[in-house]
């Protein structure tokens, strides 16, 4: 086959790198369309497989210890060597729980070591704290809430799995012209923030105290 004059062939090139040139703007808008799609696609599935964790400190009941709103001449109320009633003091229990509600485990690498993990009551002091039950033996052994200072409850940083909680009670002496906030302590990875919440029960009865606490806590009358 007879080669192609080279004025043809050059002219052939020329016209090849004209079209070229008038489609790279529209070649290039799609290759960009593209891959911007795969990216969102990518970062999306990536989203749906890999949920956030969660945790909730849930305020399950809160109860005056002894509720006495009008003064009585000579009655006197001790806690530990603390005139209740004439220091204008109140003794409240508090039923916590802590629940991991998210989608998944919680676990002890994901805790920031330097940070204590627990709660904190402001305007009030925190006497005892006492676990009462846990939705595995693991956690009723290794959860371990404690007062760590006058107003800081700790817990031991251990592996909180999906569904999984641990509650204690906590016993707090504060002013009777202040009410207790509690706030979470401690950061743990993934988590912008530990919720704390109240969960609505029913009022209890006079054998509340006895049954939360059993005896332990002189309180003389």
């Amino acid at each position: 086959m007879a080669a192609l004059p080279e004025p043809r062939i050059t002219a052939q090139i020329k016209n090849l790198g004209r079209w070229a040139n008038e489609h790279r703007s529209g070649a290039f808008a799609a290759l960009t369309f593209a891959v911007s799609v795969s990216l969102a696609l990518f970062f999306g599935l990536s989203n749906l497989s890999e949920p956030d964790p969660q945790m909730t400190y849930e305020i399950v009941r809160e109860t005056d210890v002894l509720d006495v709103r009008t003064p009585v001449e000579d009655l006197q109320i001790t806690f530990q060597n603390e005139d209740i009633q004439g220091e204008n003091l109140n003794l409240r229990i508090y039923a916590m729980r802590v629940i991991n509600n998210g989608e998944v485990d919680i676990l002890q690498t994901q805790f920031d070591q330097d940070q204590t993990w627990g709660l904190q009551v402001i305007g009030g002091r925190v006497i005892e704290a006492r676990p009462i039950e846990a939705s595995s033996s693991y956690l009723n052994e290794k959860s371990n809430p404690q007062v760590f200072s006058e107003n800081i409850v700790q817990f031991d940083q251990a592996i909180v799995e999906k569904g999984q909680f641990f509650a204690f009670n906590m016993l707090v002496v504060h002013s009777k012209d202040v009410t207790p906030e509690i706030v979470a302590l401690g950061k743990i990875a993934g988590i912008d923030e530990i919720v704390v919440t109240r969960v609505p029960v029913e009022v209890e009865g006079p054998g509340f105290l006895s049954d939360l606490f059993g005896g332990g806590w002189a309180v003389q009358l």
